[in-house]
């Protein structure tokens, strides 16, 4: 339909628009070289101006943080400062609980945007014409929440970047926004203490639970590859 077809120019050109934002932000603005150089750095800069403002913006301070996420994952930027500033201005639990929705809320955006976008000329003229093409996609969508946890925790993908990609696949917006609540969260735990108390990583309290973490969601990875018949039974091949 010419309607949607429209839509989707529309839309590309959107994200485009929020891409170069992005990028303006991040090196040429004042806030984006701390982002660049150091998460200590940026939380002594940010620390005494974000907790005053939320404290007189209680009730809109979560909306727009997870609005701020959403946009700073659909646009390509780090979002690893939003964690510290989420430990500076709402404290460990709650900012554990707005990170992780906000991550899997805007992964799920990404898969769906370029899904709508780019999925059918992707798999019509690229995907068609590679085999081993076609069998990786019915890999990754046969193991796809698998797949979205070992991303997460590699980090080697850009968050927002690995989104666009995991769009063009036939993974499942279940298996992305579960992988990405699960998988996010050592990275987002230690970025929302170093936002609270940053002596609080080096401790090695700190640093058992976050291998802990680590351990329990690389055995189901794990147990993929030792004992496969148990995951065919789930349909995981």
């Amino acid at each position: 339909m010419p309607q949607a077809r429209t839509a989707r120019i529309l839309f590309a050109i959107f994200l485009a628009c929020l891409v170069l934002a992005g990028l303006y932000i991040l090196f040429f603005t004042q806030h984006g070289q701390l982002i660049l150089q150091n998460p200590k750095h940026f939380r002594k800069a940010i620390q005494s101006d974000v907790q005053s403002w939320v404290q007189s913006h209680r009730v809109i301070a979560p909306s727009l943080f997870v609005l701020t996420y959403l946009l700073c994952g659909l646009s390509g930027l780090p979002v690893w400062w939003l964690q510290v500033l989420g430990g500076i201005a709402f404290g460990l639990l709650p900012a554990i609980a707005l990170c992780s929705l906000s991550a899997s809320a805007t992964a799920v955006c990404g898969l769906c945007a370029s899904r709508w976008i780019l999925a059918e000329w992707f798999h019509t003229r690229v995907e068609a014409k590679l085999e081993k093409l076609r069998r990786v996609e019915k890999f990754l969508g046969h193991n796809g929440f698998l797949v979205v946890i070992a991303i997460r925790l590699l980090h080697t993908i850009p968050f927002g970047i690995s989104n666009y990609i995991l769009g063009l696949t036939e993974i499942t917006i279940a298996d992305v926004a579960l992988g990405t609540f699960l998988g996010s969260a050592p990275a987002m735990t230690t970025y929302v203490t170093l936002g609270i108390n940053p002596h609080q990583i080096h401790t090695w309290r700190f640093f058992i639970a976050i291998i802990a973490m680590h351990v329990v969601l690389l055995i189901p990875l794990l147990l993929r590859y030792l004992h496969p018949r148990w995951f065919k039974k789930f349909g995981v091949q």
